[in-house]
């Protein structure tokens, strides 16, 4: 089925294409953890979904090789299957035949799909179809949906005799879903009259399960004959039904009240439950019963109400964009008012206008970007994909651990870090990690770990991913960069500046050119694809221990809260999220320094640095100047400019081609007055 015959398809493959993401990380983690009851159960409900909605929108070929899949996580869910790593590889595999699927259903060979279904059937001792019926479906026993089952069990009197527990067989029950339960001890006799060998006890039972109503029946097949076993549906989730039943309608359906003894008690104000315990009608614990029932079903069918209200709606992302620029603009409109507003002999009005308008702006901003701001989590499932299977190829046992992955970024940011990390976490699978062997010979723990970190960094956010391999090989980097005539044999530089080398365009230390790895090519790509997002990419190794790569990346590339300095007659623009404090500078105290530019800041030594001269400028500093005290990644830094203007709503616009490659500067703004502003950066600076 096209999309132009329907328009909701592609509504459809999008909500795949997301559940898929899904079920792709939950196999991963029940992968490292197979008791992840969580990861069952959304694993399961992903698969459920893409099969109801695939056959909603003509994806039959999608439904019929799902609903097998399906069959399979039934028994996973319900611990009537062992997860192992052949189970997980099959359903990885389906994972990629549905992604294909998705984009062309009559793409996929039927005799790939074929085979997976051939596993699955085997894993759950399902003989092999003849090749005629492969394309039925095999039914799904009713374990799919939930329902709530209310049950009396009321033993025969003398049960004991017989040997058994009867409350052993109430607790079997709760191994099949949620279990409530009331104890009734209304036909208990008076202590003198009791026989201890007699049973006076029964429950009464409301169970949230998938089973059906033989398997409940299954447990009391030993003493049905001589109990009262009553087992009856009071809710279903297939039904659409949002009310409930009254707890005298209750009440009368279990038989435990006439309904002429329920009228005549109707007339009193008092709670119905009440009334009827006063007048001896009925007792205590078939209340409690009733009201449990009651609860159960009205918790089941608002969960239901709130899981399918729509709550969400999808936006295209041109029109997100669109939004975010015309809230930029609108930033810069605003202030302009503000500024004409502060003029000598502006209007009292126009000031209060333009300060509310200021407020509105403000929230509309935030709440405009925090629309674009998703998780980096939603990129890592690919991720540990890729190191699962790249590190099996490879012959190599890898951990893959992840911290941070609700950190928010920029959506488009979010999209384009996906290449990046991926080329470095290749090179960290192939170059870095050793083999198992290796590792063991050097004392190292046989699987390899390689640890993704994210976390906020001021205005920024910072990307490590660090894996415990041989580390670079300064040597050898040196002298390839000779070789390819990078640097001169007689340049004495740092271990930093060497690492950085391995960014150049063509450069590979590897001897082996592999399918992976080899060429040269990706790490030049990585710092290109960063600096265009206005981050930046820092490197440390240490031989035989592992390698870090760090990537420095802007929350957003829109709107940011910036301050606003002056320098000569020229504005610039510091993230606010980096300002600690601003002062002045003392200038008698750098004269007694003799100019090494330190600042005693309540004790506290700190560095700074002169704008003007870091800015090459030749004209004279004015008599009193201040010191704007920043904080990256917890180095303090302090930066000297004539003087602080103040907060600024800061548009972040892109340089031109020309001055793109310029130092110290990451972009410019739109100021009230139309003027333009540069605004620093302040990594380049430190």
């Amino acid at each position: 089925m096209s999309s132009q015959e329907n328009p909701h398809v592609e509504l459809f493959r999008q909500e795949a294409t997301e559940l898929l993401a899904d079920v792709q990380e939950c196999l991963l983690l029940i992968e490292s953890d197979p008791r992840n009851k969580d990861a069952i159960n959304r694993l399961f409900r992903a698969m459920h979904s893409i099969k109801g909605s695939g056959g909603m929108f003509g994806y039959d070929r999608i439904t019929d090789f799902t609903h097998h899949v399906e069959t399979t996580l039934v028994l996973v869910r319900d611990g009537g299957l062992e997860i192992d790593r052949r189970l997980i590889d099959l359903i990885l595999a389906s994972h990629d035949c549905i992604m294909e699927m998705l984009q062309d259903e009559n793409g996929m060979e039927e005799t790939r799909l074929q085979e997976i279904i051939a596993g699955l059937h085997a894993l759950i001792g399902i003989e092999p179809l003849p090749v005629n019926q492969r394309n039925e479906s095999i039914p799904v026993n009713n374990l799919v949906s939930k329902k709530i089952y209310r049950i009396r069990f009321k033993p025969d009197r003398y049960i004991f005799h017989s040997g058994t527990d009867p409350l052993r067989l109430v607790e079997e029950l709760d191994a099949l879903g949620i279990c409530k339960v009331i104890g009734n001890y209304s036909e208990m006799p008076s202590f003198p009259e009791m026989d201890p060998e007699l049973c006076y006890l029964f429950w009464d039972i409301i169970l949230t399960s998938s089973c059906t109503i033989n398997e409940i029946e299954d447990i009391f097949i030993f003493v049905r004959a001589e109990s009262v076993l009553e087992i009856s549906i009071i809710d279903d989730e297939r039904e659409d039904a949002l009310d409930y039943k009254k707890l005298g309608e209750i009440l009368i359906e279990k038989g435990d009240i006439e309904k002429e003894h329920l009228n005549a008690v109707l007339q009193d104000r008092d709670p119905i439950g009440k009334r009827l315990v006063d007048n001896n009608l009925i007792d205590r614990q078939r209340i409690d019963a009733a009201l449990l029932e009651q609860e159960s079903v009205k918790a089941s069918r608002q969960s239901r109400n709130q899981e399918t209200a729509v709550s969400t709606i999808r936006v295209n992302a041109e029109k997100l964009d669109r939004l975010v620029d015309l809230v930029g603009e609108l930033v810069t409109a605003q202030a302009r008012i503000s500024r004409i507003a502060s003029l000598v002999g502006a209007s009292p009005d126009l000031a209060d206008v333009a300060e509310e308008l200021e407020s509105l702006t403000s929230c509309l901003r935030d709440e405009t970007m925090s629309i674009r701001m998703v998780p980096i989590g939603s990129i890592l499932g690919s991720f540990r994909r890729l190191v699962r299977d790249l590190g099996r190829e490879l012959g190599k046992d890898i951990d893959f651990i992840c911290h941070g992955e609700e950190t928010e970024m920029d959506k488009v940011m979010v999209e384009r870090l996906k290449d990046p990390l991926t080329h470095i976490l290749r090179n960290s699978i192939d170059h870095g990690i050793e083999q198992q062997d290796v590792r063991t010979a050097n004392g190292k723990p046989y699987a390899g770990t390689i640890k993704l970190e994210a976390m906020y960094v001021g205005a920024h956010v910072a990307i490590r991913v660090s894996d415990d391999g041989k580390g670079l090989d300064i040597d050898a980097i040196r002298l390839k960069a000779i070789e390819k005539g990078l640097i001169d044999i007689n340049d004495k530089l740092e271990n930093e500046d060497i690492y950085q080398l391995i960014f150049k365009p063509g450069f590979s230390t590897s001897k082996v050119v592999t399918e992976v790895s080899g060429r040269g090519v990706g790490m030049d790509v990585v710092r290109q694809n960063i600096e265009a997002l206005r981050g930046s990419v820092g490197i440390h190794s240490e031989k035989g221990i592992g390698t870090t790569i760090t990537l420095k990346m802007p929350l957003t590339l829109a709107i940011i809260d910036g301050l606003m300095v002056n320098l000569d007659n020229d504005s610039f623009i510091m993230p606010l999220a980096i300002v600690e404090e601003c002062v002045d500078l003392d200038h008698a105290e750098t004269e007694r320094i003799k100019g090494r530019n330190i600042l005693n800041l309540r004790g506290v030594a700190v560095p700074f640095v002169r704008l003007r001269e870091r800015l090459k400028r030749q004209s004279e500093a004015p008599l009193r100047e201040q010191v704007v005290i920043t904080n990256v990644e917890g180095k303090r830094m302090g930066i000297v400019v004539d003087s602080v203007v103040g907060s600024h709503q800061t548009v972040l616009k892109n340089l031109g081609p020309l001055m793109r490659k310029t130092k110290d500067v990451s972009g410019a703004t739109i100021l009230g007055d139309g003027s333009v502003a540069l605004i620093l950066d302040l990594q380049d600076i430190q």
